[in-house]
């Protein structure tokens, strides 16, 4: 069955917009990083988190849920799909047992590209989005694409939601779903153990060296001379939610001047470029923080991820 593509936003309508934020605070939109051959260099990392998860556990989870119908219609929508690898699994043996379809939206054509190679042979029926889900154009096709459904759950997977801002993302995701929808939610779970939150905080500073031909690739598409400067890790935490946060910049060591739209954006010694955040959360506070933002929270698990360094925890919530 052939994922149907959508344009619901042009591609370079989206890219004018993040390149428009990129000159006017100096932060890279995690946008940008999937663009052009960004995208399959994104998954020669990240490939194996996702083919570590089980499959049967994810199912078991869903059909708990009160939602539950072997009859009933559901639409299944991956906010930010990426390649759809991470869903694939899940939403074929869903479909096995009841009447899902997929609907994947991404900002990325090149991401839905890969998307659509690999839906190639998907069981169920699948739409595939141009757009960005945080803009409001996406709303109208939201409404007209998901009416026939009688339970919609949208997804934020392989840890998406860690890499915005928090307050931004929340009021996005608030504002995209509808009363009485559902948001299944994965992010990196933070340890209880201070050892173990060290160690996470180490290997989320390693990444800087692990992911550095992927930070290479955007900061060439951004005519950004790396020579000129070198990315560098740090952590905190955001107090609200008590995360470990790691964020990654490009610091330059000398000054240097890049191209956007008509003009040279300086980037003076010591001036750094946000170009990545990514996040581990305290679960409860997690939900805490949804609460405030009208999801309550409604069940969640941790699965199985096999060999991986660290854990992932999925939770579902109900907007209210």
């Amino acid at each position: 069955m052939t994922a149907e593509l959508l344009v619901i936003t042009p591609e370079a309508e989206l890219e004018m917009a993040y390149l428009t934020d990129f000159q006017r605070r100096k932060l890279v939109r995690q946008n940008l990083f999937y663009t052009q051959e960004g995208a399959r260099a994104f998954y020669t990392y990240r490939n194996q988190d996702f083919t570590e998860i089980r499959w049967q556990d994810e199912v078991a989870f869903f059909q708990r849920q009160p939602f539950w119908s072997a009859e009933d219609a559901t639409a299944f929508v991956s906010l930010g799909c990426g390649n759809t690898a991470a869903e694939l699994p899940l939403l074929r043996h869903l479909h096995a047992r009841a009447p899902w379809a997929y609907f994947g939206v991404d900002s990325s054509r090149a991401m839905l590209a890969l998307a659509q190679e690999t839906l190639r042979d998907a069981p169920f029926p699948a739409t595939l989005l141009l757009a960005d889900f945080t803009h409001s154009d996406f709303y109208a096709a939201r409404d007209w694409l998901l009416a026939p459904y009688a339970t919609r759950v949208y997804a934020n997977i392989g840890g998406t939601f860690g890499n915005f801002d928090q307050a931004q993302i929340a009021a996005a995701l608030r504002d995209l779903i509808p009363a009485g929808d559902y948001l299944y939610l994965d992010v990196v779970p933070k340890p209880e153990d201070a050892e173990e939150v060290a160690a996470l905080t180490q290997r989320f500073t390693q990444l800087a060296a692990n992911y550095r031909r992927f930070f290479a690739s955007v900061l060439e598409r951004l005519c950004i001379p790396q020579e000129y400067g070198a990315v560098i890790s740090e952590t905190g935490t955001d107090p609200d939610l008590d995360t470990v946060r790691c964020t990654f910049r490009f610091q330059a060591r000398e000054e240097l001047r890049f191209p956007c739209f008509d003009e040279m954006i300086p980037l003076y010694p010591g001036e750094t470029l946000e170009l990545l955040t990514i996040r581990a959360y305290d679960g409860g506070r997690l939900c805490d923080f949804m609460a405030g933002y009208g999801f309550a929270r409604v069940d969640q698990f941790l699965p199985d991820t096999g060999s991986l360094s660290h854990r992932w925890l999925r939770l579902l919530f109900q907007r209210v």
